[in-house]
């Protein structure tokens, strides 16, 4: 049976602003495929306690100009 090689992304050390693992996440996300989000050293009640700057950020970001929400959209021929 095969099984594919894939990525693995600290979520813990994305938030402390791991400079590595940020580098490995953006290298990950611009090809085509999956990869595993490492949630292990991460506490979610974090995020269920204090839910506002997730909405902060959403609401940023959809309050940002259509011009400038498409540069973070691509649609590339291998994904259909």
């Amino acid at each position: 049976m095969a099984f594919a090689n894939l990525a693995t992304v600290n979520l813990q050390k994305l938030l402390n602003r791991d400079r590595e693992e940020e580098i490995k996440l953006l290298l990950t996300t611009q090809s085509p495929g999956f990869f595993y989000l490492d949630l292990a050293d991460y506490d979610p009640g974090d995020v269920l306690r204090n839910p506002e700057p997730m909405y902060r950020l959403a609401k940023q970001f959809f309050e940002l100009p259509i011009e400038e929400r498409l540069k973070y959209f691509y649609l590339r021929e291998e994904k259909g």
